[in-house]
């Protein structure tokens, strides 16, 4: 079993090629199929893929829970029943939902103003079933903690989307995106059942004949029910939450260029929930494990752990993003998003605090206290609408109510989550640590708005390219000389996981 801290570099090495490839997959998509068609392809691409990433995930992160509490307890003769159970149940689920979702299509494009996203929201919904049938072999994988397959595997898929879906977007137009869309996690989920039979990794498996007999043992679906569906509550409101802006968006303006910018911008802001995802996919089954342990001081340590690296990298990339937006958005998605790079530094910062939500709401599935997330998610989607309508009224922009009503969220919802998480582990940043990141954000806040000014206002993206790194070396400097990073450190990064 590998350390946490080869666990999390594996996995966040796997996670920041996949969305590196995403990038280049949206990229591509401004540039092949122009800043109108890019908003109809994310409207279609964004609400499939939000169906299939939530609905899809209940049972295998379910999966995973339930996984790890069983060898926690050296109950391995139930690995291999808990596995086929969920398989079942996960392919009956997600066919159901991806039938339901076919017969939908032209009601969902009704809703939107637009039925001519009926046909591609009915080809779409094929996508559903397949990514269901993908990530159950990802949390399996996670669940049994061996995150070096879960990151090959990601590897894969990073290589394979940036392929076969910008090609056949190239010959194709939108129908080829969504056709890659399909074709991708097929071929994953074909490539980890292949790894899954020829590595035999099912602790069970040394004793056959002793499993066999198990399987007929009862393994509760109420109980794996109320977690998947709790799980695909927080889910489902955490994306309702980043996303709902695009569709109020596209309902009021009926403007594919607008839905177009603020969608590109959401896609650059959601860089910090990305890169962060390696952390709940360590969290949950660890904070699992050691609550079946009673090993709370475990617990606490890793929730510490994450807390903290989570404020220290969340503020320069927000700073980072938010100055450098426009040759950050003219890189990744050509010079005609330019709206997009306007509307950035606003979402950058509502993300960072909704990534604390996404973060430590699987550390709250892990310990069992799923609810927790939901309710914050409930009360925040509640008072977003609220706050929207409210300055609405108020004679804003569509896009100004927007933005501020998020951000006011966002930050509200940050603040909450930490209450809970120091309420249920006992972690909290220390006053030392926000003094000095803070400090040295402020000054990285003056550098960066020197080097703007220093060209004119406008930063060349080679420039861009050529700072950044010079940048976080600086800053990730000043942690070390003030010793916001130290041995202790180190020895929780150095334990297995």
């Amino acid at each position: 079993m590998a350390s946490l801290g080869k666990s999390f570099v594996w996995l966040f090495l796997a996670e920041f090629l996949f969305y590196v490839s995403g990038y280049v997959v949206h990229m591509g998509a401004g540039r092949i199929l122009g800043v109108e068609d890019y908003g109809r392809y994310t409207l279609v691409i964004t609400i499939t893929i939000l169906l299939a990433n939530l609905i899809g995930a209940g049972l295998p992160i379910a999966m995973g829970k339930f996984l790890s509490a069983t060898i926690a307890r050296r109950d391995f003769s139930q690995v291999l029943v808990i596995k086929r159970k969920i398989a079942w149940w996960q392919m009956l689920s997600m066919m159901g939902v991806g039938g339901v979702f076919f017969l939908s299509s032209h009601q969902i494009a009704l809703l939107l103003g637009d039925v001519s996203l009926g046909p591609l929201f009915a080809f779409a919904s094929l996508i559903i079933p397949l990514y269901g049938a993908d990530l159950y072999y990802f949390h399996y994988y996670s669940g049994l903690k061996r995150f070096e397959i879960q990151s090959w595997l990601k590897f894969a898929r990073s290589l394979l989307r940036m392929s076969f879906i910008l090609a056949l977007a190239y010959w194709f137009h939108i129908e080829g995106m969504i056709a890659g869309y399909i074709t991708v996690p097929l071929l994953v989920f074909v490539l980890a059942w292949f790894l899954d039979r020829k590595l035999k990794i099912e602790e069970g498996d040394k004793n056959q004949d002793e499993e066999r007999k198990k399987e007929t043992m009862p393994f509760s679906f109420r109980s794996v029910v109320s977690l998947a569906g709790s799980t695909i509550l927080f889910l489902v409101l955490f994306e309702i939450l980043v996303s709902f802006d695009l569709y109020v968006l596209k309902y009021i303006t009926g403007s594919d260029v607008l839905v177009g910018d603020y969608g590109a911008a959401l896609t650059v802001a959601r860089i910090p929930t990305f890169l962060f995802y390696a952390l709940t996919l360590i969290l949950l089954p660890t904070i699992s494990e050691a609550r079946i342990l009673k090993d709370e001081y475990r617990a606490k340590n890793l929730i510490s752990l994450a807390l903290r690296y989570m404020f220290f990298l969340s503020l320069p990339m927000v700073v980072i993003l938010s100055m450098f937006s426009l040759p950050v958005v003219t890189m990744l998605f050509g010079s005609s998003f330019f709206g997009a790079s306007v509307i950035l530094p606003q979402l950058v910062f509502s993300m960072a605090f909704l990534t604390i939500l996404y973060v430590f709401g699987f550390a709250f599935i892990g310990a069992g206290k799923s609810m927790i997330p939901v309710w914050i998610g409930l009360s925040a989607l509640f008072f977003n609408g609220i706050l929207i309508l409210f300055f609405l009224k108020n004679q804003m922009t569509p896009m100004e109510a927007l933005l501020l009503s998020k951000n006011m969220v966002a930050f509200f919802v940050g603040l909450g989550v930490l209450l809970f998480v120091y309420r249920e582990f006992e972690s909290k940043l220390s006053f030392r640590d926000v003094l000095v990141t803070c400090i040295l954000g402020i000054f990285l806040f003056g550098v960066t708005l020197f080097i703007r000014q220093f060209h004119g206002g406008t930063i060349p993206t080679i420039s861009m390219l050529f700072y950044t790194p010079l940048l976080f070396i600086f800053y990730v400097g000043g942690l070390i000389l003030f010793r916001c990073i130290g041995k202790e450190d180190i020895r929780l990064i150095r334990e297995r996981v």
